[in-house]
């Protein structure tokens, strides 16, 4: 009887210890479960974020950030009234096609704003418009002051959004933002039909305070409260606003039914109330379910939801009825070895046990997993497999591998084949299509091993296969938006940070800008500074020093410069420059778009002909009229003697009239001739002078060891005079067309445009410019009086023969004009001269000492004479210069001037 209460008592003792060994395992296993589930919720979230970020920006980089489109929208923000909503319309027709495709895989909201945060233009809702969203939408007000694009979850007044605000530039002037979002609601889905999460139901929780209480509180309706926890809400299904699939959400009955166990769950409680990260395992109905909680950060990096991931989870229900049953066959294996003191057949239940929890991982394994035979037929599969293919586990025992590959893939040398031949690679990756049962496609990454016996002969393959339709549909939409690029008339670069700006990137349409391929570019074959024209490399160095150097800005404009094709053929450019940064603030990065205007910089060449003609014409047109009126002054005069005199006089001044009106009509022909003319004799000019240009660089490299210093000397002269004809041409084009150009007249405030200016030129360090006061804001044409200011700027900087040069900008107001004074410290000017500087065409000094065109000053008095003002000059020589000149303090339009 002692021994039988010894073993009772050794076999309660073992069964309470395998008990807890048991319970401790499944704990462990439970554990390891969750873990697994939340790291691979986790990654597929971030993997969708990312892949959305990156469409996002290439959607705004190649598609919104253009010349066109910024052109449209800065005509909107200038507009009102039925011009703005004709800009609109072209906006959105430009715009709507590529948005409809788009739709599925980019953007699902493109919303632009005005700078002062209104709704520019909804696609969605297209009519609405106007609408203040400052407060509703924190991520537009943060664009529009900070200038800097936003990423990240917000939400809205009915659809809570992942979003993407960038804003809008046009020529260095901000003209609001634009949004290239999805709601929320279209990522999560996303996430859900990754291969790794497609059995998981996602439901976001959103807190009700901060910039959503306000909407919650008006359309309480849209919205379900306190599902979970008193402080989050859920969006309802809005069909009044989306007619749209991707907008449902039907949350499953048994989804519903555990919102109340996690309602009275004080670990839920309080761990959503402090914003962490968590995940538990909830039973409803006999079934597991693991539910995963990812906090959700708004723009501001507050917690602001929860994504909350419910996953059904046969394996812990399996875990649990299996280790019950572990428990008890343990028990009954151990009464066994006790009464029949048989190890063997505990060995046995040990093993038995061992295949069926290998067994169990493997069906549960969340990828594709498969053995197969030497000759390709299935004998294992997962359920996983099951589940991407579409075949039930009986139908895929009778099938060989083949049977399931894309046709085109089918003629290719079968895995097996290749790893019987090459019993060395063991192992191997590659990427290929399967058919589903249903015919479908999907692309899938197949990772195998082969299998071997003693004698190394092939017995089978293990396979695992992952999912990847996903990604190449992503590389899909890539490559489309890359033939996009490709097929535009401007060319897309990339430009390291570096010395002579190596090429990253360059669009394949760059050949037909440059003559060099992209390849060219991308290898170092041809760096890109060294194509910019000789006589236009400092200047465009500077502006690229001078505008990184700016902190808060991140894109500028270069004036147009030339470059050199690889045939030597010299192209005008425009070059628009993206600065792209590191967390730092460091600019790792320049993308510009760059694009040819050499025919549009040849138009403005052959204007300044015309104008010569043109007033030359005027002139003789003139004297013929003055003459006229001394005929008539004369006649005049003879009234008084003679009434027969008058008679005569009162003809020929009706004479005088018919003249002056055929005259009238000749000279707006006269004008229209010579409009055209000028374009001609303008090309006529400019087209020899590059013709001298090329071949004078030409001879002076093709026989530069043949000429002595003396020589050399000539060349440089003779391209100096070129430079200077070609400068000429161009001072009188501007000068001829100061009279024409009305731009609009607008508020300027001279502060902010001395400073624009003063910017620009970027004067040496030498030369300190100030403004001795505050200067007004007047109401002129901003091109005018940029050229005006600029021109007397410039002429100080140019002349200045000090150590440390000073320029001061001053100004006083007088009855009715504002009277501006720009003086200098330099060489002066003689007293003898001070007529003569205004006049076109002179000079103070030698042309060879200081390039000079002697048009600059005579624009100045040309722009001043326009608005009726005066300008005069006060120096002596050796003891600096004084410009003085008057502007009008109202506005002055058109029709006055």
């Amino acid at each position: 009887m002692k021994n039988w209460l010894k073993l009772l008592l050794f076999y309660l003792l073992a069964m309470l210890v395998i008990g807890f060994v048991l319970q401790t395992t499944y704990k462990n296993l439970r554990v390891n479960i969750l873990t697994q589930r939340t790291e691979t919720q986790k990654i597929a979230y971030s993997s969708v974020l990312q892949s959305n970020k990156i469409l996002a920006d290439t959607f705004y980089h190649e598609v919104l950030n253009q010349e066109k489109i910024l052109a449209l929208v800065h005509k909107i923000v200038h507009s009102e009234g039925d011009e703005q909503i004709i800009q609109r319309g072209l906006l959105y027709r430009a715009l709507s096609a590529t948005y409809q495709r788009s739709k599925k895989n980019v953007v699902k909201i493109l919303h632009f704003h005005f700078p002062d945060n209104r709704s520019l233009l909804r696609f969605h809702l297209p009519q609405n418009v106007g609408d203040d969203l400052t407060d509703i939408r924190p991520a537009i007000a943060l664009v529009n002051s900070s200038l800097l694009p936003v990423h990240g979850y917000e939400p809205g007044r009915y659809i809570n959004g992942y979003r993407h605000v960038y804003p809008l530039l046009y020529h260095g002037e901000h003209i609001g933002s634009v949004e290239v979002s999805n709601p929320y609601r279209k990522i999560y889905h996303k996430v859900q039909q990754l291969e790794t999460a497609q059995q998981t139901q996602f439901v976001f929780f959103q807190k009700k305070q901060g910039g959503l209480e306000k909407s919650f509180a008006e359309n309480e309706l849209y919205y379900v409260a306190n599902e979970i926890h008193p402080d989050f809400i859920r969006s309802k299904y809005i069909s009044e606003l989306f007619q749209d699939q991707e907008q449902k959400e039907e949350i499953p009955t048994e989804i519903h039914n555990l919102f109340a166990q996690l309602k009275n769950n004080p670990r839920v409680q309080k761990n959503m109330s402090q914003g962490v990260a968590f995940n538990l395992s909830v039973t409803n109905n006999n079934k597991s379910f693991s539910v995963v909680f990812h906090p959700v950060a708004d723009i501001s990096y507050e917690k602001s939801g929860y994504l909350i991931g419910f996953t059904s989870e046969p394996n812990i229900e399996k875990l649990a009825d299996q280790f019950l049953i572990y428990f008890l066959l343990t028990g009954t294996v151990l009464l066994a070895i006790l009464i029949y003191r048989a190890s063997l057949q505990s060995t046995l239940e040990e093993k038995k046990k061992t295949e069926e929890a290998l067994k169990a991982i493997y069906d549960n394994k969340l990828t594709g997993m498969v053995t197969l035979d030497a000759e390709g037929f299935y004998k294992q599969i997962n359920r996983q497999w099951e589940v991407m293919t579409g075949y039930s586990r009986d139908e895929l025992l009778t099938m060989n591998f083949r049977d399931l590959s894309y046709p085109d893939e089918q003629l290719q040398t079968p895995i097996i084949e290749r790893l019987a031949e090459n019993v060395d690679q063991q192992t191997f990756q590659r990427e290929k299509r399967y058919i589903r049962k249903d015919g479908s496609v999907f692309w899938g990454e197949l990772s195998g091993t082969g299998l071997y016996d003693h004698h190394r002969r092939l017995i089978g393959m293990v396979g695992i296969i992952t999912d990847t339709t996903d990604r190449k549909s992503a590389q899909a939409s890539l490559l489309e938006a890359n033939t996009i690029i490709n097929r535009s008339p401007a060319v897309a670069f990339l430009w390291r940070n570096e010395d002579g700006w190596p090429v990253d990137y360059v669009s394949g349409n760059v050949e037909m800008l440059f003559g060099y391929s992209s390849l060219d570019f991308r290898s170092g074959k041809v760096r890109y500074l060294e194509l910019i024209h000789a006589d236009d490399q400092e200047r465009v160095t500077g502006e690229v020093v001078s505008n990184s150097q700016k902190r808060t800005q991140n894109t500028f404009t270069h004036k147009p410069y030339r470059i050199l094709t690889q045939n030597g053929e010299v192209k005008w450019v425009n070059d628009t420059t993206y600065m792209r940064r590191n967390p730092s603030g460091e600019i790792t990065h320049y993308e510009g778009v760059v694009y040819d205007i050499t025919e549009l910089k040849q138009v403005e060449n052959e204007l300044f002909e015309n104008k010569m003609h043109l007033e030359d014409l005027i002139n003789e047109q003139t004297k013929d009229l003055e003459n006229k009126v001394d005929t008539l002054e004369t006649k005049t005069g003879q009234l008084e003697k003679s009434e027969q005199a008058l008679i005569h006089l009162v003809e020929d001044v009706n004479e005088s009239r018919a003249e002056l009106q055929s005259l009238n009509s000749k000279y707006a022909a006269i004008n229209t001739e010579l409009k055209e003319f000028a374009y001609i004799v303008s090309h006529d000019l400019k087209a020899p002078l590059r013709a001298i240009s090329q071949l004078t660089h030409w001879i002076a490299e093709d026989y530069a060891n043949a000429f002595d210093e003396d020589g050399r000397m000539q060349m440089d002269l003779i391209l100096q005079r070129v430079k200077r004809m070609d400068s000429l041409i161009e001072g009188i084009l501007r000068y001829s067309r100061i009279g024409q150009i009305r731009g609009k007249m607008e508020r300027i405030d001279l502060n902010e445009l001395i400073a624009e200016l003063v910017a620009s030129i970027a004067p040496p360090e030498t030369i300190q410019i100030s403004i001795a006061n505050e200067l007004p804001v007047v109401y002129l044409d901003t091109l005018r009086v940029g050229q005006l200011f600029q021109n007397l700027i410039e002429n100080a900087i140019k002349y200045m023969d000090k150590d440390k040069g000073v320029v001061e900008i001053n100004c006083t107001k007088e009855e009715n004009f504002w009277q501006f004074t720009i003086s200098d410290n330099g060489p002066g000017i003689s007293k003898k001269y001070h007529d003569k500087i205004f006049q076109i065409f002179q000079t103070l000094s030698p042309r060879d000492e200081n390039e000079s065109t002697g048009i600059g000053l005579a624009l100045v008095k040309k722009i001043v004479s326009i608005y009726g003002g005066e300008i005069w000059v006060e120096a002596e020589e050796g003891h600096g210069t004084t410009f003085f000149f008057t502007l009008p303090d109202k506005e002055i339009t058109d029709e006055k001037h």
